[in-house]
């Protein structure tokens, strides 16, 4: 029995990796390539000490299913010269030979240096690309991926595609009611276009890419969907309510946990209102301070509740940290140090897997600062 909650222990304490991706078809040198985009943050991944800097390892596995047949392959990733624990996202593209059909694909990212790993399915239906056509519109904001094709509303967002002609001809870009025309020339063209903010309109936008030319027509559409709140998503929302609990009373705690969707973005403006340490200027520096460290932690530490990032929540950035990953007669450990305070904070990763907890304090509680 004591075996059993030992494993347990160990499998519901190895987090997995947050990746987000997505896929789309173009022409290769073979013929119909499938190209999977992902972003893969820093801080999903696990270091290991190599001369004087750290170094980062991982795989991605793609494997296609079609008619009870299942193909893919698998690519070797390996980035050195890293800072401990950077919080950069990796973007990777992998390209795979495909014929036309319907597949069902799973794409696998797993830590190379840990245990870690993450898989996500979805369907591929595979169409021929003739000599005059359009890839797939990839849509993204930031030089980041997208979920769902969904975006707040007033963030960026820009599409990035391939036109493939044979002649001269037109593009002709669409998204709400901003447009734009593009001269193309004969062989692949690389399209990236930013629609202006102020043309994007509804909770849908239709996006499409027509190219004309010689009498020829081919046309590439997708559907954009923006968020008409930045929270309108319930658990993304709750989850930013309760980062708040060192900083609030259990009473505002409750109000925002039980708002109505419409009535979120203004009690979360009101909440940090009232916390405005310069009420003359536009920007609340404590709320974009705090905001900031909870994005740390969730890319960092696996989320601001875990014992390291509920100390850099409350603490912020320490001023030394003390690294030790290597140590042979010791766990890993980490020292936190905070002059300007006096205080320091231990943290070891006992299970070996990269979940560092707080030892020292042993009864640290943030709501009593």
């Amino acid at each position: 029995m004591q075996v059993f909650f030992v494993l347990l222990l160990s499998f519901l304490t190895i987090p997995k990796i947050d990746f987000v991706y997505t896929r789309g078809l173009f022409r290769g040198e073979r013929g119909l390539e499938l190209r999977v985009f992902l972003d893969i943050g820093g801080g999903e991944l696990t270091f290991i000490k190599e001369n004087e800097s750290f170094t980062a390892a991982y795989s991605i596995s793609v494997i296609l299913k079609k008619d009870n047949r299942e193909t893919g392959d698998i690519w070797m990733r390996k980035i050195k010269g890293l800072e401990y624990g950077t919080s950069k996202t990796f973007f990777d593209t992998v390209m795979v030979d495909i014929l036309p059909g319907r597949y069902e694909m799973t794409v696998i990212v797993s830590d190379l240096n840990s245990q870690k790993s993450a898989r996500e399915k979805c369907l591929v239906l595979a169409d021929t690309l003739p000599a005059f056509s359009i890839s797939s519109m990839i849509p993204g904001r930031y030089e980041r991926l997208i979920k769902n094709n969904t975006v707040p509303r007033l963030d960026g967002i820009s599409y990035h595609f391939e036109v493939y002609s044979d002649r001269d001809a037109t593009l002709y870009f669409t998204a709400g009611d901003y447009k734009d025309s593009i001269l193309i020339t004969p062989g692949t063209t690389p399209i990236g276009i930013e629609p202006a903010l102020d043309t994007l309109s509804g909770n849908s936008v239709l996006v499409s890419a027509l190219l004309e030319g010689g009498g020829k027509r081919f046309m590439r559409m997708d559907t954009l969907y923006i968020s008409g709140s930045r929270f309108a998503d319930e658990e993304f929302y709750k989850n930013r309510v309760r980062a708040l609990e060192y900083i609030s009373s259990a009473s505002e705690l409750d109000t925002l946990l039980s708002a109505r969707p419409e009535d979120r973005d203004s009690l979360w403006e009101s909440f940090w209102k009232a916390r405005d340490p310069t009420p003359e200027t536009e920007k609340n520096e404590l709320e974009d301070e705090y905001m900031a460290r909870i994005e740390y932690a969730d890319e960092n530490f696996g989320g601001w509740q875990t014992d390291m990032g509920r100390v850099w929540l409350v603490m912020g950035r320490p001023d030394e940290i003390e690294r030790h990953p290597f140590d042979l007669d010791s766990w890993a450990y980490e020292i936190w140090y905070y002059y300007s305070t006096n205080e320091k904070f231990i943290f070891h990763d006992t299970h070996g897997l990269g979940y560092y907890e707080l030892v020292y304090p042993v009864n640290w509680n943030p709501r009593r600062r």
